[in-house]
């Protein structure tokens, strides 16, 4: 592991940021990291991308091991290859595609949007495409959020738990849940219990539809103020890591940009893999070199499918570190 310091180049003035899209986008412009590390030429940052035989020492992964291929070590950002079977990804489509919409369940308010468009220093709007969110399991005891604050104050509520058994839980989709555990044995992160992870998202960006750099990560942890849409961040934590996976091949464009400095590179979309990529920084805070962007689809369109992975469900798995702003490090289980 290395240190690295804090550093938020998150702002980029409005002409260079769209030249800087538009290259990275283009594929003209790929990273090479970093590292804050005196023995540059062995850090894992300065490792060319290569791809390895994921199985954590697990006897039936063994067997059949996940393809991965990284781009990034540190921070952690890779493909994971043929992830889907054909049955789910036909499943997606099917379930999803009739309900798909412009409105959502759990649509980010217009202040949350501002708030967070504000720190990055985006002006630019988004182009977003039709949405749906669904569950591959649901716990039937819900907790309450009753808001303590005044008007006019930062936002702070009260939960009251009053469940009569927390783990227990009912499955929508089986299917779905599959995929869940099988997203758990790849990366270690838990993404089915009470506060581990958001629900589905399935998005269609049609032709031209793009979305604006941003970071995923909140920063509630680190004194971000919430919105009324956000109040679950107290009981979740912030969002630790993403995963994306790809459903159906887009002819053109429509790849993942990453955009920080010295950091950048394309990610996706090819039809069966999913992208995945790390958040924060071991003691929570933001991981800058995350910033990214959904490059505009030029012919086609887009079909994903994501999930964000809460970070204080993950303890077990990834704790923090002793030292601050430590890198979190790529799973073990990688041969070389």
């Amino acid at each position: 592991m290395y240190l690295v310091d804090r550093e938020d180049d998150t702002y980029i003035p409005g002409q260079l940021r769209e030249v800087l899209f538009q290259k990275v986008c283009n594929g003209n412009i790929k990273g090479i990291g970093k590292p804050k590390t005196i023995d540059n030429e062995h850090s894992r940052s300065y490792r060319h991308p290569k791809c390895h035989l994921v199985h954590h020492w697990n006897p039936f992964l063994i067997i059949g091991p996940f393809h991965i291929e990284v781009k990034f070590y540190e921070p952690f950002r890779t493909i994971i290859h043929e992830f889907f079977t054909e049955k789910e990804m036909d499943w997606i489509m099917g379930y999803s595609g009739p309900r798909l919409t412009k409105s959502r369940e759990q649509k980010i308010s217009q202040a949350a949007l501002q708030i967070k468009k504000s720190k990055l220093g985006y002006k630019s709007g988004v182009t977003e495409g039709c949405q749906f969110w669904f569950n591959d399991i649901e716990y039937p005891d819900k907790e309450k959020y009753t808001q303590i604050s005044n008007e006019g104050q930062p936002l702070e509520y009260e939960v009251s738990p009053a469940v009569k058994d927390p783990y227990k839980y009912i499955v929508n989709h089986k299917m779905l849940y599959t995929i869940s555990k099988r997203i758990e044995l790849v990366t270690h992160f838990n993404v089915t219990a009470r506060h581990a992870a958001t629900p589905y998202r399935t998005t269609n960006y049609g032709l031209s539809g793009i979305f604006s750099p941003h970071l995923d990560t909140w920063g509630y942890e680190k004194g971000a103020q919430i919105t009324e849409d956000r109040k679950e961040l107290i009981r979740t934590g912030d969002y630790m890591a993403t995963f994306q996976g790809y459903y159906k091949d887009t002819p053109g464009g429509g790849a993942t940009g990453f955009m920080n400095k010295n950091y950048e590179g394309t990610v996706g979309p090819k039809k069966g893999s999913a992208a995945f990529w790390i958040n924060m920084f071991s003691c929570h805070e933001k991981e800058q070199r995350s910033i990214h962007a959904g490059c505009p689809v030029l012919k086609g369109s887009k079909w994903i499918i994501s999930r964000w992975m809460f970070s204080w469900d993950q303890w077990k798995s990834w704790p923090c570190y002793l030292e601050p702003m430590t890198t979190i490090l790529p799973f073990s289980g990688m041969s070389t």
